[in-house]
């Protein structure tokens, strides 16, 4: 991984020349004050840019968390996110991520993933898709997340707004989003969690058919797949 130290930053990127673009990007955004994440640019690249601003008790605690090796919330998402990619499974690229230092303490951090420009929120597709095709998300969202949880790993935030469906022929269409809080191996909260997320939004966003198809098609992959 290519690294830049210059000033208060650390900016890392698989792309050592999206080095530059990514520092001049991350200084733009952070001297803008805004606490909303939202799409950028990076080299002519379309891009999401994702960031976290902590004051006072936060930047604290994430040191004192550093100290432990636990890493920072945009960075654990980008090691999840190619986690999940080495795995074949759809997920956002990082692109670049790093961090800015106040004082010697990390005070902002930020990740860079490459846009899903074709790709909508999963409600959205649910909302527009006939029963086919609602039928054919509902099965490819419940096997996906059963591998995935036969690989040992939680999403941990497995709601609606944190999925996206690419377009129709595509080789796979549901691609997993923000996944900082979660992980591969042993944490605090197991599957029943991601599921737990899952069904708080199903009463809402399925027919009772269709959450008993997402149960059935869960059960039946994730068997198969411990097998």
């Amino acid at each position: 991984m290519a690294r830049l130290d210059r000033g208060s930053w650390t900016i890392e990127t698989d792309d050592a020349a999206l080095l530059e673009p990514a520092l001049a990007l991350a200084e733009r955004q952070h001297a803008q004050l805004r606490e909303t994440s939202g799409p950028a640019q990076l080299a002519e690249i379309e891009c999401w840019y994702k960031h976290d601003r902590w004051r006072r008790k936060t930047r604290w605690r994430y040191a004192l968390k550093r100290l432990l090796l636990l890493p920072y919330p945009r960075r654990a998402e980008r090691a999840n996110l190619l986690w999940l990619r080495e795995r074949c499974f759809l997920a956002a690229e990082p692109l670049a991520v790093g961090e800015h230092r106040r004082a010697g303490i990390v005070d902002y951090g930020f990740l860079i993933t490459r846009r899903e420009q074709d790709a909508l929120p999963l409600e959205q597709k649910l909302a527009e898709g006939n029963a086919q095709e609602r039928a054919a998300l509902i099965d490819e969202l419940a096997r996906e997340v059963a591998r995935m949880h036969a690989l040992r790993f939680v999403h941990r935030d497995l709601y609606a707004r944190n999925l996206l469906v690419r377009p129709s022929g595509s080789p796979g269409r549901i691609v997993f989003l923000d996944c900082w809080a979660g992980g591969a191996g042993p944490g605090w909260r197991g599957r029943a969690y991601d599921l737990a997320c899952l069904n708080s939004e199903a009463r809402r966003l399925l027919s009772s058919e269709e959450r008993e198809q997402l149960a059935r098609t869960y059960s039946e992959e994730l068997r198969a797949q411990l097998r």
